[in-house]
């Protein structure tokens, strides 16, 4: 009996991980025909000029019967005005997310365009405005604590090896 609410309570607490469309923060969604566009991104406040955001992409059917739609492929492009700034095509997964990681290194408003295809057909297209915010002081490549422990084995290696030239000279 024990396995049985043991295995209920587990049931209860993943189920709803495992449903959801997406286990990033938000996400943009968009009616297109009989498809919804709907892309998740792991933020919670704002996209931030110098930290990586993760986009997943799916889409969604009405008919013949609601559910995941069969797509090969989707091609995302981020730009800025007129520039195209990052231009892919990323493949449907077969399990697990489709999705790519992108670092927006300016503040700004930005254009996400996507086309989810199957084969050389287009099943949906539309684009998102993306609004990224200034980001804060820039962080070191390599953060402290790094470092001083690169410091540390350093002074311990000169130490070493000034101990062993000393030792040396004594010895002759």
């Amino acid at each position: 009996m024990k396995k049985f609410w043991t295995l209920l309570l587990w049931s209860a607490v993943c189920l709803p991980l495992a449903v959801s469309a997406h286990n990033t923060g938000r996400s943009f969604e968009k009616q297109i025909g009989n498809y919804l566009v709907d892309i998740g991104y792991n933020v919670e406040t704002e996209i931030v000029a110098g930290e990586p955001v993760y986009f997943d992409y799916e889409l969604y059917q009405r008919e013949p019967a609601p559910g995941d739609a069969a797509y090969s492929d989707v091609w995302v492009r981020i730009s800025q005005a007129s520039t195209t700034l990052f231009a892919t095509g990323i493949a449907h997964m077969t399990s697990g997310q489709t999705g790519m990681m992108y670092t927006f290194d300016r503040p700004g408003t930005y254009t996400m365009s996507v086309r989810y295809e199957r084969g050389d057909t287009t099943l949906a297209e539309t684009s998102f405005p993306l609004e990224v915010a200034p980001g804060g002081p820039a962080s070191p490549s390599v953060p402290y604590p790094t470092l001083l422990i690169g410091a540390v084995i350093l002074l311990c290696g000169t130490v070493f090896l000034l101990y062993k030239q000393r030792r040396a000279r004594a010895i002759v």
